[in-house]
């Protein structure tokens, strides 16, 4: 490490920039993610089937909640990453970045190890933050509207498709909720390591 603190060089002479601190965003293994995503969907079929039945249907529908638990389900599954990105924001790494940009280096913790980075956000993530906001106020209204449908629905038809909409705002604010944390931490590191991927935020970067 030279005087300063601030540039650590490796064995074969590669620098090393401190960078400083930052929270872990999101943590996956490439077989588990893609079994997620074969469930999400899977799950998305089955919902879109029950919904497209439904709204061909004529008169008395019996068991009308049997429509709506695949939707259910799937507001289940896409709180399942929601839920582990808001508990990995309790865990900060130190981390440095070679010259290149090519390697990132973080020191401790469960993530410790060389990484290869994968992308780097040049910028802030400002977009983030603008479709959060307008995010926020979708699910509002689609809460609102669809709460005003189940008080006043007249047909099981009507109540099924409102306790969807419901589900559909959920779903939204599973989306929605991960990225309230770019207002706090603007810039995004992507990560790779023997098929694991690997998101931390930073509040600044050199």
């Amino acid at each position: 490490m030279d005087e300063g603190g601030q540039t650590v060089v490796r064995s074969n002479g590669e620098g090393l920039l401190e960078v400083g601190h930052a929270r872990v965003y999101s943590y996956t293994k490439i077989p588990l993610f893609i079994l997620y995503c074969l469930v999400l969907i899977g799950l998305l079929i089955w919902a879109l089937t029950g919904t497209f039945r439904l709204s061909s249907m004529q008169g008395a529908v019996p068991n009308w909640f049997h429509f709506d638990i695949p939707w259910l389900f799937l507001v289940i599954v896409i709180w399942m990453p929601t839920i582990q990105r808001l508990s990995n924001a309790k865990t900060l790494v130190n981390f440095r970045m070679d010259t290149l940009n090519s390697i990132c280096v973080i020191e401790d913790g469960d993530f410790a190890g060389t990484w290869q980075l994968h992308k780097r956000s040049p910028r802030s993530m400002s977009l983030m933050k603008a479709l959060t906001v307008v995010g926020l106020f979708m699910i509002v209204f689609i809460v609102i509207i669809n709460l005003m449908e189940i008080h006043r629905a007249v047909n099981a038809i009507n109540k099924a498709n409102a306790v969807q909409g419901l589900c559909e705002a959920g779903i939204l604010l599973g989306v929605f909720v991960p990225l309230l944390s770019f207002w706090r931490y603007p810039y995004l590191i992507a990560l790779r390591q023997k098929g694991q991927w690997l998101s931390l935020q930073a509040k600044d970067l050199p």
